[in-house]
């Protein structure tokens, strides 16, 4: 029973370290990302915004930017070979809901030439599939769009099911529009 009650006490101390740990980043990281918008954009640089929540904000990752927006700004600048401007408007917490009213709107000020959106997870807890599809078709159709020729690429699943035949379905859509962009010349990142 000691053996037990000592097993406890180290689960309850790591827990209460994870935590600690997480509410230390969540302040941190949202300054990074305020920081880094604040420099000066470069004449030739791609704008990279990023909605959504936690995970756009990096939490979880050692670093801010070894989270997936940093990681992408990163392979951007890469393969363009021009310097990239993130604006990361995500909060940690954030609901698709939030993403609405206080992300989406802030787009109409910045000439993004790459969104990403991140948004979903906070969302679970009040979980209504119909609310979350009504509300993400709005958000996908609120986005931005630079031009009439200008390529879309986004994987967006309407069904709510990850029944086996879902799941099929939507790798032959993934299959589907990697084709579609090759054809037409985008690329994706």
């Amino acid at each position: 029973m000691k053996i037990l009650g000592i097993i406890v006490v180290i689960l309850l101390v790591t827990v209460g370290v994870g935590l600690a740990s997480l509410y230390v980043k969540i302040p941190r990281y949202h300054k990074y990302w305020q920081k880094r918008a604040a420099h000066p954009v470069a004449q030739d640089a791609l704008v990279y915004v990023a909605l959504g929540d936690s995970t756009a904000q990096g939490i979880g990752a050692t670093r801010p930017e070894k989270g997936y927006v940093g990681l992408i700004a990163d392979a951007l600048e890469q393969k363009h070979g021009r310097p990239v401007h993130v604006v990361n408007l995500s909060k940690s917490g954030a609901k698709l809901s939030d993403c609405l009213r206080d992300q989406l709107p802030k787009l109409t000020d910045i000439q993004a030439d790459i969104i990403t959106v991140g948004i979903g997870a906070n969302d679970m807890s009040t979980w209504d599939p119909e609310s979350f599809r009504t509300d993400m078709d709005t958000l996908m159709t609120g986005l931005p769009k630079k031009n009439a020729d200008q390529q879309h690429a986004l994987l967006w699943r309407r069904q709510a099911s990850v029944s086996g035949a879902d799941r099929r379905g939507g790798q032959q859509a993934n299959h589907r529009a990697g084709r579609e962009t090759q054809a037409t010349g985008s690329t994706t990142a």
